[in-house]
Formats: structure tokens, C-alpha cells, sequence
């Protein structure tokens, strides 16, 4: 959901600069912006159901996915990216599941992705240039 929202989002912010050069012209407007949001949408739910039990009942169920969605839809969630810059949403969102995930299921997060600091501490001290590739030693096997 929050991968819909982000992209979302970003479409709102594409879609409001194109209404800005456009003007109020739809044909225009659907001629440059596309059809990537739906898209996009197709391939993120296709494999999700919302007719699991393990939501609840019914009622109950409708309730929760309600408040879920009423809660993506608060200012405090806009992400556009005139409103958040360049912050990564999407990266920094993970990071965030997997270290509270890991945690609840008894293991480390480290086990499962490399904590940023690591990561541009190994960038810091190998000084990369453009075209450079670096390897994550910590991850199994080893690829780059």
C-alpha cells in the first residue's frame, strides 16, 4: 500500500506540473502523463486478496482496510516529491520493516540487508569513481 501511495503521489505531482504547462487541455495532459499509474497498480495487487480471513470478519475486515486507507490518505502521508524532496521514501521505508520485522521474528536485521552507516562508510573509505562498482562483502554469495 505504501508503494501505491508513494507512486501515487509522484503521479499527483507529474500530473499538477503537466495541468500547470497544459492548462485545463485532458488530451494533452493524458498524452504525456500516460498510463503508468495503472499499471503500476495492476502488477502491485495482482497476487493480493482482500478476502482473507486473517483480517478478520467481514465487518471487521472492512473496518481495517477503511482506516488503512483513510490513514494513507491524511497530509501527514503526502508524498509528493515537491513535498519531500529527495528523501527515499521507499528505501527508507524497508529498512524500517526489516529491522522491525527481523526483530519480532528473533533475528537481527543485519542478516538481512546492510544498515546504511556500513554502507557509506565502505563507499567513504573506497572512494569510488564514476563507473566503479563496489561489492557488499556481507552479502551471500557475494555478486557484483
Amino acid at each position: 500500500m505504501l508503494f501505491l501511495k508513494y507512486i501515487s503521489d509522484v503521479w499527483q505531482d507529474h500530473y499538477d506540473g503537466y495541468k500547470a504547462e497544459y492548462g485545463d487541455e485532458p488530451e494533452l495532459i493524458e498524452e504525456a502523463n500516460g498510463t503508468k499509474l495503472k499499471d503500476a497498480g495492476k502488477s502491485v495487487f495482482q497476487d493480493i486478496s482482500f478476502n482473507t480471513d486473517k483480517l478478520g470478519e467481514e465487518k471487521q475486515k472492512n473496518t481495517i482496510l477503511r482506516h488503512l486507507l483513510e490513514d494513507f490518505a491524511k497530509e501527514d502521508l503526502n508524498l509528493k516529491p515537491s513535498r519531500v524532496g529527495t528523501l527515499d521514501v521507499i528505501g527508507n521505508a524497508y529498512e524500517y520493516l526489516i529491522k522491525n520485522f527481523a526483530a519480532s521474528g528473533g533475528q537481527k536485521a543485519g542478516e538481512f540487508y546492510t544498515p546504511p552507516e556500513v554502507s557509506d562508510l565502505i563507499a567513504e573509505l573506497l572512494d569510488p569513481q564514476p563507473g566503479d562498482s563496489i561489492c557488499d562483502p556481507a552479502v551471500v554469495p557475494a555478486s557484483c
